[in-house]
């Protein structure tokens, strides 16, 4: 049985589901609703999952939190030092101790250390927890270039322009998810995983971690164009969708559909059934 907090948690997110699979079949599906509503459900979705993911987080050391210690690696004729890499997609920063190399990992980051060759596992804390660290493998590095593609593939960003005229006024925003064949593949895993899994996308010259289940939803500045999205280097193409901006407003700047991005692949990359 789920404790009494958690037992609440879990009641309003099944109230909220039926009242979202309400609203949705009243409008004859999800293309009936108007941005508002879509709006709406998405901001309701993050009210009642936050707490539930702050739970899991709390009573579970190391949730959200994948960190892998390599080894020195030669990738394409370059030698890679030892390594210590920390992805966090909880809704806290983390603190990484390890030996006396101390640093703070952001919520939604990662960070790249290098470190001592004779470092071990245990010896890196995570929050003050040992017994988090996974060793990774040279492998990681190495993409293979049909494997990355096809993982690419299962993905579909769109660049919605922003209202800076309107009031309050919209700004740009980038979404990214699955196609029928990711969601396939997402599903597949999920019967053998709980998820969610952090996938690192590259967005122009930063790097940004979107969960799945979920999907990424990401506001950027007012005055932003139609991003280059990338994902182990191969190219996410961007949909343009003109904003729905009030009587006789002008809509954000925008630019052609993206092409090729410059990203370096991030190792801790996951495909959703590997």
């Amino acid at each position: 049985m789920a404790p009494a907090e958690l037992a609440l948690l879990l009641d309003e997110l099944d109230a909220f589901s039926a009242s979202a699979s309400a609203q949705i079949d009243a409008a004859g599906g999800i293309s009936g609703l108007t941005d508002q509503q879509r709006e709406d459900l998405i901001d309701g979705s993050v009210a009642v999952l936050e707490p539930i993911t702050a739970f899991y987080e709390q009573s579970c050391p190391g949730a959200n939190i994948d960190a892998r210690l390599y080894p020195e690696c030669e990738v394409d004729g370059d030698v890679l030092p030892p390594q210590l890499v920390v992805l966090n997609v909880s809704q806290n920063p983390v603190d990484v101790v390890a030996g006396e190399i101390a640093f703070t990992v952001a919520s939604f980051d990662i960070e790249f250390n290098d470190v001592p060759a004779d470092l071990q596992p245990d010896d890196v804390l995570i929050n003050g927890v040992s017994g988090l660290v996974e060793v990774g493998s040279c492998d990681d590095f190495q993409g293979d270039g049909e494997e990355d593609d096809e993982f690419a593939s299962f993905f579909v960003a769109t660049f919605t322009g922003g209202c800076p005229a309107d009031a309050p006024p919209k700004l740009p925003r980038l979404e990214i998810g699955l196609t029928p064949e990711g969601q396939a593949s997402l599903d597949e895993a999920l019967e053998s995983e709980p998820g969610p899994f952090p996938v690192i996308f590259d967005v122009d010259d930063f790097t940004v971690v979107g969960k799945f289940p979920g999907g990424l939803d990401l506001r950027l500045e007012a005055d932003a164009t139609v991003p280059e999205v990338s994902l182990d280097g191969v190219s996410i193409p961007v949909e343009f969708i003109e904003p729905d901006c009030g009587p006789g407003q002008p809509s954000a700047p925008d630019s052609a559909l993206s092409g090729p991005a410059s990203a370096v692949a991030a190792p801790l990359a996951p495909r959703f059934t590997g």
